[in-house]
């Protein structure tokens, strides 16, 4: 629009004024002679909504968000306001006009539902003080967790090294990689860690499927001051993964070791050097040296001064002599650590080098063995003189002492000098003549001081089929079979030879094992030529060990007298192959019932798939049968599978069988015992002992804590000094600890102290911790976090440092409403939990059982997953509907060694032919049958040590 030059100049006139009224406004103003602009800062975000999409619990998700100034003044970012779990750090507070600014907009779920959030931008922009966008995000579940999360170093002696481990645990099926990126480290220098030495750039990981990984991260400051930055472990993209933040100071310490590094030089074997080293007090106060002691391997000497601790005053110093000798020629790297009360440095390091030099003689090999040859000829075996010191050695003489028959090739001329690393070869001969043993030494001598003579003993035979026993095989390989069964085995002896043999004598020689026995022993024993010899063997193991055996026959022939026969077997078994049952016995069946049915699994909990190359049966009836067994099959990590064995009895007998399942990947192949009785008016007896003893007891609770499970979490807590009541009574020494069903942001952990007899107002504490809340994740991972909690436990992390002490039976007990989502199967997390319990364990599950329950209008689903995991460990089920003090009494029974709970091995319809016994005693009251458990639960356990015999009439 045009003005005149009078309203122009008035426009000047007013200038002034115009520009102090916009200031005031917030803006400002600028003109010229035909136009007045008004100088105001303008936010534009283009965006109206972030979508952070799907992020692993546990994990964060950061997205840049840019803000443009449209405006002709600098826009000011005054704040940027989310709420969890969404949050904002601004990085631009100032943007220039038509400049870009960023906010760092970031999500961090902490269940697994959608969520929604907004980020408030307040600025200086007149029009749009505020400006809101919205954020979405899905929190979904996670198989890899990292611990911990937050590193603090804290001060730290320049030059000195502090080192923590980060631990990552994978719970999935399936093999991950990813990026580990470093976020602002101003001194990245300082820093260094497994997969990642250069802090200002990126790393990889990779880890296998339910597997962990240690990564050392180091911190070493070069410099005084504070250190700060985030690690990245990225598992859903970049920019998004397990945040790890890590702090240190580089401080300075009061103590200090004068030299730091000692070099002693060169040093012949055998010789001996002295120095010494000065431990100073820099600081302003007093100093205690606890200790000096070497590290790093033998021939270091340390003695001080004064008798510690010695206490040294600020200036005051203590002497260490320090006494090298050199044991080898090699490089010579030891340590002397003094300990002290420094809070800075606890353990001041001095570093020892120096370098063994000398001749040092190797013979390989220790030994020659020409074996039993067939024919006369000359034999050759090679002897090799190997200089492995620094400096030249001498070799003086080769020479061989024993039988004519053996001897030395051509030899060099000796004696002969040997460079570093310079060897030298010998022929050894052997030229039988006759059938017969022959032995002899081959003796090397040197100018080395550690080893002037070297001896190298030579056998060999010729031998003839004259009198000839053969073995079908060497090794009778009785399986893994249960403790407490038998299984019998023949090995077939035949005389190869041309003559007559007689096996005079046989007897068991070291090693020698008692599970081990000979059922015939026939000696003499006279075996023409192609004539065989039957020995039946029977193996018993009575404990889970491995058993061997060497069984020893002499016989007639002239050259080779003794015959060996290896027997091995294992009531061991294992943790990565195994059966469920490990035995089956039908009991007592009449013979008009029809055919009874009993199933066997096969698991595989390794890391590695497996072949199965038979499952057989063995027996001497056919009233036992195999139905559904694979010829051969692989059989996945993780994977299982089923077959049924059957019986129907046609007499009055004990009928007993094998079923042999072949691992081609196990030395034992598995092996199952089954057994039934055929009877006329079957009458079965099963007995049970109780525990005699009082125990140490380490009970891990896992609690669900999702939105359903807040009356249950109520009724635990009030009706523990029930639970507890069994552990008092029998004066255990126990120690009880709480985690969670949610396994993010920190699997397994527990939610408190461990509690034990010790802890104040003990009902009171476990109330406390019990009632863990119900904001968890509704995918309860009940199985993962009992794995994560003993991990935790094995590895000395938090809480959890405190929960395991060896020599302790191990108790699990979880509580839940819902079946269980841990990515693993079942068998899997029973072999950890066995693994990590060498004094035994019991798994308790409260739960919906394997049908589901409902009670007063609540519901528990069926729990199939936790039941198996429960049958697996022979552990006990408790219905989650039932009532509560009633449930904690019987699972504090079992927890602490008194059972009141006595299933029945056969099903049986008639209550009254059920007799009850408890130390020969026959008990008429006290005691109730449960149809559904088919079992007899007693009011109270029967006292401990006591013997239990329960008599009924199986039903067909």
């Amino acid at each position: 629009m045009r003005i005149s030059r009078a309203a122009a100049a008035q426009r000047k006139r007013i200038r002034p004024f115009a520009v102090a009224v916009a200031l005031v406004a917030g803006g400002a103003c600028q003109c010229d002679e035909d136009t007045l602009v008004r100088v105001r800062p303008q936010l534009e975000l283009d965006l109206e909504r972030v979508d952070f999409g799907e992020v692993p619990l546990g994990a964060t998700k950061r997205v840049v968000v840019p803000i443009a100034n449209a405006g002709t003044a600098e826009l000011v970012i005054v704040t940027a306001t989310t709420s969890a779990p969404f949050g904002a750090v601004v990085l631009d507070t100032k943007i220039t006009a038509g400049g870009t600014g960023l906010i760092d907009v970031l999500f961090q779920p902490t269940n697994d539902e959608a969520q929604v959030g907004t980020l408030q931008i307040e600025s200086n922009d007149e029009d749009r003080p505020i400006v809101t966008l919205e954020l979405t995000g899905q929190g979904v579940d996670s198989n890899l967790t990292i611990r911990p999360t937050d590193i603090d170093f804290g001060g730290t002696p320049v030059g000195a090294t502090r080192v923590v481990e980060l631990l990552m645990s994978s719970f999935g099926l399936e093999a991950q990689v990813g990026r580990i990126v470093a976020e602002g480290f101003d001194r990245p220098g300082h820093f260094r860690m497994t997969s990642l030495e250069d802090f200002s750039g990126t790393g990889t990981y990779s880890i296998g499927a339910r597997s962990q990984l240690v990564f050392d991260l180091e911190y070493r400051p070069a410099e005084i001051g504070p250190d700060r930055g985030r690690l990245v472990f990225e598992v859903c993209g970049p920019r998004c993964g397990i945040e790890i933040d890590v702090g240190g100071e580089g401080a300075e310490a009061s103590v200090r070791l004068r030299p730091a590094m000692i070099d002693f030089g060169t040093m012949a074997i055998g010789e001996t050097k002295t120095d010494q080293i000065v431990v100073e007090n820099l600081g302003n106060s007093a100093l205690t040296v606890l200790s000096a002691a070497s590290a790093g391997g033998p021939g270091l000497a340390i003695t001080p001064s004064r008798n510690f601790p010695v206490g040294l005053e600020p200036g005051e110093t203590i002497t260490l002599t320090v006494e090298l000798t050199a044991m080898a020629a090699n490089e010579i790297h030891r340590t002397v650590v003094v300990t002290t009360n420094d809070a800075v440095l606890p353990e001041a390091r001095a570093s020892i080098v120096a370098e063994g030099q000398g001749p040092q003689i190797a013979v390989q090999p220790e030994s020659i063995s020409f074996g039993v040859q067939r024919d006369v000829d000359t034999y050759n075996r090679p002897l090799l003189l190997v200089n492995a010191g620094t400096t030249p050695v001498q070799v003086e003489s080769v020479t061989l002492q024993g039988a004519p028959e053996l001897g030395l090739g051509v030899l060099p001329a000796l004696p002969a000098r040997l460079g570093a690393g310079e060897s030298l070869l010998v022929d050894v001969t052997f030229s039988p003549t006759a059938i017969g043993e022959y032995s002899g030494t081959v003796t090397v001598t040197s100018d080395d001081p550690s080893a002037a003579m070297v001896d190298v003993p030579v056998i060999g035979g010729l031998a003839d089929r004259i009198c000839e026993i053969d073995a079908a095989t060497q090794q009778l390989n009785f399986g893994q079979l249960p403790p407490g069964f038998r299984r019998q085995l023949t090995a077939q002896l035949t005389n190869i030879g041309f003559d007559t043999c007689t096996i005079s004598s046989a007897a068991f020689r070291a090693p020698v094992d008692p599970a081990f026995r000979l059922l015939n022993p026939p000696w003499p024993a006279t075996l023409n030529p192609g004539e065989q010899l039957s020995l039946a063997f029977e193996y018993t193991p009575t404990d889970r060990v491995e058993s061997k055996a060497n069984f020893t026959m002499q016989t007639t022939d002239p050259v080779f007298p003794e015959r060996h026969l290896s027997l091995i077997g294992t009531g061991a078994g294992t943790l990565e192959v195994f059966t469920d049952p490990e035995s089956i016995d039908f009991g007592v069946v009449a013979p008009q019932c029809a055919t009874q049915s009993r199933s066997i699994r096969v698991y595989n909990t390794g890391s590695i798939d497996v072949n199965v190359t038979g499952v057989t049966l063995t027996s001497s009836t056919s009233e036992i049968g195999l139905q559904g067994a694979p010829m051969s099959m692989v059989l996945t990590a993780g994977g299982s599978f089923g077959f049924d064995v059957t019986y129907e009895p046609q007499d009055f007998d004990v009928d007993t069988a094998f079923v042999e399942v072949a691992v081609a990947e196990l030395v034992f192949p598995l092996i199952v015992p089954v057994q039934g009785e055929g009877a006329p008016q079957p009458q079965a007896l099963d007995a049970f002992q109780q525990r005699s003893v009082s125990e140490d007891v380490d009970v891990l609770f896992v609690i669900d804590d999702s939105c359903s499970m807040g009356d249950d979490q109520q009724a635990l807590a009030a009706n523990f000094s029930v639970f507890i009541q069994s552990a008092n009574v029998r004066s255990v020494d126990f120690q009880i600890g709480v985690t969670t069903t949610t396994i993010f942001p920190d699997p397994g952990a527990l939610v408190g102290p461990v509690l034990t007899n010790n802890t104040p107002n003990l009902v009171g504490a476990f109330q406390a911790q019990a009632n863990v809340g119900i904001t968890g994740s509704g995918f309860e991972r009940g199985l993962d976090a009992m794995l994560a909690a003993l991990q935790a436990a094995d590895a000395g992390i938090g809480y959890n440092a405190a929960l395991l002490r060896p020599g302790a039976a191990r108790v699990v007990v979880i509580v839940t409403d819902e079946d269980d989502s841990s990515a693993g199967a079942p068998a899997l997390y029973y072999r950890e939990l066995v693994s990590r319990s060498p004094d035994g364990q019991t798994a308790i599950i409260v739960s919906g059982g394997a049908n589901g329950c409902t009670t007063m209008g609540r519901l528990a689903f069926p729990a199939p997953r936790y039941e198996e995991f429960r049958r697996l460990a022979r552990g006990i089920t408790e219905s989650i509907c039932n009532d509560w003090g009633r449930t904690l009494e019987r699972i504090g029974n079992a927890a602490f060694g008194l059972s009141a709970f006595f299933p029945l091995s056969s099903p049986t319809a008639d209550v009254n032919s059920i007799v009850v016994r408890v130390d020969g005693q026959v008990v008429t009251s006290g005691w109730t049958y449960d149809p559904v458990a088919n079992a007899v639960e007693f009011t109270t356990p029967p006292p401990p040590g006591s013997t239990v015999e329960i008599e009924y009439t199986p039903t067909c």
